[in-house]
């Protein structure tokens, strides 16, 4: 059952991020940028 819900958490983030980017002005630049902190908190 928790294989399930992350599948499906994965497929609607997954599927939030592609709408942001598609109708989103600057969303590329916006993710990057967001994707880029969240690498740089995991890191030590």
């Amino acid at each position: 059952m928790d294989i399930i819900l992350g599948a499906g958490t994965l497929l609607l983030v997954l599927i939030a991020m592609s709408l942001f980017l598609k109708f989103a002005p600057y969303g590329k630049k916006g993710l990057q940028a967001l994707s880029g902190a969240a690498c740089a908190t995991f890191l030590p």
